[in-house]
C-alpha cells in the first residue's frame, strides 16, 4: 500500500501527463494549480526547485509566474492569476470600513501566554478531532469528516516549519484535478496542535461539500466555517477535560492575532484617507473609500468580516444547536455568485446584523469568558 508521499507523487505524475492533451484554458488553469499545490506538499512546502516543473507550471498559467521567479511559493500562491474580480459598490466599501472601525482599539497584540509542552502524538491529535466532529451534532458534516479520517493520505504531520506555513502552523492545499484536499500540520508539541489540525479538517470538509474552485468568490470567505469550528472546538477542549488555563491561553492567542490585524488594516486605510484630505468617513464621502482599498486590503477586510460572521454562527449554535449547525452546513454548500455582492442573509446575517456583531466583538473579553 502506498504511503501518503508516494500516493501524492503518483498523482502528480498523472497530472503532469495531462499536459499532452487538448485542454481548455480552464482545464489548463486547474492543472497548474494542482501541480503547484501537490508539489508544495511533496517538497515540504519549500521553493519550487525543479526548474523544468516550474517552467511547465509557468506555461500552464500563461506566463504569469515568470515575473515571480525570485519569490518563494507563498508569494506565488498569493499572486496567482484569477479570472474574477469581486464587485463592491460604495455602500459595501463603507460597510467594510465600519466593521474595522467597530472592532479597532483592542491593541493587545499577541497573547503572552505560554503553552505547556505535552508532546501529543499524531494519533492523539487525530482521535480528538474525530471525537469532536462525531459529537458536533450534524450528520452531514460528520460524514464528510469521516471521509477525511478514513483515508490517512488526507493529512500529514511534520517537524519542519514550512515557508508556506509562515502565517500559521498548518495548511490545506487542494488537488483540483482529483478533487482532494491535503492537510499538513507542523508539530508544535502543545495544545495548539489540536486546534491547527481540527481547523484544517474543516477546510477539507468545506472543500468536499462545496467543490469550490480557485476563481470562485467563495474563496474569499473560506475561513467562516473554520473560525466557527475554532470557537466550538475550544469549548469542546474544555468539556474534554483539557487544562482550562491552556484552553484560555489558546483563546487569547487566537483573539490577539485577529484584533492586531484589524488595527493594522484600519490604520492603513485611515492613513491613505488622510493623504487624500479625509479625516472622517461618512455617507457623503464614502465613495472615496474605493480609492484607498487595494485588492489586498479588500481580501484582508473580507477575512475580518468572515471572523465576525463566524462569531455570529457560533452564537447561533450555542443558542439553537440544530438551527446553527444547519446554517453552517448551508453556508459550506452555498456558491456565492461571482459578480454579485456577498449577502449572508440566507443564514441570518444581513449587513445590519453583522455590524451589530462587530460592535459586540469590541469587548475583547466576550470570547474568553469560558473559565
Amino acid at each position: 500500500m502506498l504511503n501518503r508521499k508516494e500516493l501524492i507523487a503518483k498523482k502528480r505524475f498523472f497530472v503532469k501527463k495531462l499536459r499532452d492533451r487538448n485542454l481548455t484554458d480552464e482545464e489548463r488553469r486547474k492543472i497548474g494549480y494542482s501541480l503547484m499545490y501537490i508539489t508544495s506538499i511533496l517538497t515540504e512546502n519549500e521553493n519550487l526547485l525543479n526548474v523544468r516543473l516550474y517552467n511547465f507550471i509557468d506555461k500552464m498559467l500563461f506566463g504569469e509566474l515568470s515575473i515571480l521567479r525570485s519569490n518563494h511559493i507563498q508569494d506565488i500562491y498569493e499572486e496567482m492569476p484569477v479570472d474574477y474580480d469581486i464587485k463592491l459598490d460604495d455602500d459595501y466599501y463603507y460597510y467594510l470600513y465600519q466593521i474595522l472601525n467597530n472592532i479597532k482599539g483592542n491593541d493587545n497584540g499577541f497573547s503572552n501566554d505560554e503553552y505547556k509542552v505535552t508532546y501529543p502524538s499524531d494519533e492523539q491529535i487525530v482521535e480528538v478531532s474525530k471525537i469532536f466532529y462525531n459529537d458536533l451534532g450534524n450528520e452531514k458534516i460528520n460524514e464528510l469528516a469521516k471521509r477525511i479520517f478514513s483515508d490517512s493520505s488526507h493529512y500529514g504531520f511534520t517537524d519542519l516549519f514550512s515557508r508556506l506555513c509562515r502565517y500559521s502552523m498548518a495548511i490545506t492545499v487542494y488537488d483540483l484535478v482529483f478533487n482532494k484536499p491535503y492537510i499538513s500540520v507542523v508539530r508544535t508539541n502543545d495544545i495548539s496542535s489540536f486546534m491547527s489540525f481540527n481547523h484544517e479538517v474543516m477546510h477539507g470538509i468545506d472543500f468536499y461539500a462545496s467543490q469550490y474552485q480557485i476563481n470562485d468568490n467563495y474563496s474569499y470567505f473560506v475561513e467562516i466555517p473554520t473560525f466557527t469550528i475554532d470557537f466550538l472546538f475550544m469549548d469542546f477542549l474544555d468539556d474534554m477535560g483539557f487544562d482550562k488555563d491552556q484552553v484560555n491561553a489558546l483563546r487569547r492567542h487566537k483573539q490577539g492575532i485577529d484584533f492586531n490585524r484589524v488595527n493594522t488594516l484600519y490604520n492603513t486605510i485611515t492613513d491613505r484617507l488622510k493623504d487624500l484630505g479625509i479625516k472622517e468617513v461618512n455617507e457623503n464621502n464614502k465613495f472615496m473609500l474605493k480609492k484607498v482599498f487595494t485588492e489586498r486590503l479588500i481580501k484582508n477586510t473580507l477575512h475580518e468580516e468572515s471572523y465576525v460572521i463566524a462569531y455570529g454562527l457560533y452564537k447561533q449554535i450555542k443558542e439553537d444547536k440544530e438551527k446553527g449547525l444547519d446554517n453552517l452546513y448551508k453556508l459550506i454548500k452555498y456558491q456565492i455568485p461571482n459578480g454579485q455582492l456577498p449577502d449572508f442573509s440566507f443564514i441570518g446575517f444581513p449587513k445590519e446584523r453583522i455590524l451589530d456583531l462587530s460592535k459586540e466583538l469590541a469587548n475583547q473579553e466576550i470570547i474568553c469568558k469560558h473559565k
